[in-house]
């Protein structure tokens, strides 16, 4: 079954990862090519998830937490590729428009109102509760976890880190917005408020940007 710890020394792991995230986006700077914009769009999404995820991933052995985050990571290492993909182009043919700009930022928050953003969000604030309901042996459950978990959170924050186009790829000052965002829509009693708070903000700037554009 599920075995539980709560080590000190696993928390302080998870925060070390994350502080070297953190510390490898601020000697990124901008990134010229391909392949250095995969591996930092990478960095930055081991730098804002890991902390949503440190209630989970301390609370197993490790070899079952890194089976979780390799599948979990494996997930958002497509969405880096699209998102990587999409950065080459726009920078080979100039940046998004001001109306493009408050376009990305109406539908992100648009999209915090809509069923698959709260039906994703609810799964997102409750792994445990897939764990102990599909309870399979075998090291092969735990990535199939992480997959399934990742899933979740792509389909639950894929619009928020697409607002990156619109506020600048490396906008620290919006990393650690969303950053903190996501531990609060998922940890906190009222995670859906935050996210329908957060869209309407969105929404709210989208159109005051559409309307000086």
């Amino acid at each position: 079954m599920v075995a539980i710890r709560l080590e000190r020394l696993d928390r302080l792991i998870l925060v070390a990862v994350a502080a070297l995230a953190w510390s490898l986006l601020l000697a990124f700077g901008h990134t010229s090519g391909f392949a250095a914009s995969f591996v930092m769009w990478n960095v930055m999404m081991v730098a804002m998830m890991l902390p949503s995820l440190f209630p989970w991933l301390v609370l197993f052995e490790p070899a079952q937490s890194l089976r979780f985050a390799l599948g979990y990571f494996a997930v958002w290492a497509v969405y880096c590729l699209i998102a990587a993909g999409a950065q080459h182009y726009l920078r080979s043919e100039h940046a998004v428009s001001g109306a493009a700009a408050a376009a990305l930022l109406i539908i992100a928050g648009a999209f915090q109102f809509t069923p698959m953003k709260q039906s994703c969000l609810r799964k997102c604030r409750s792994p445990l509760g897939h764990v102990l309901t599909h309870w399979r042996s075998g090291r092969a459950f735990w990535l199939r976890v992480g997959l399934g978990h990742g899933m979740n959170c792509l389909g639950c924050c894929w619009a928020l880190m697409a607002v990156a186009f619109a506020l600048g790829i490396m906008n620290l000052a919006w990393m650690a917005a969303v950053t903190v965002l996501l531990v609060a829509e998922k940890m906190l009693p009222q995670g859906e408020l935050f996210s329908r708070v957060t869209g309407a903000t969105l929404m709210m700037v989208g159109f005051g940007w559409l309307v000086l554009a």
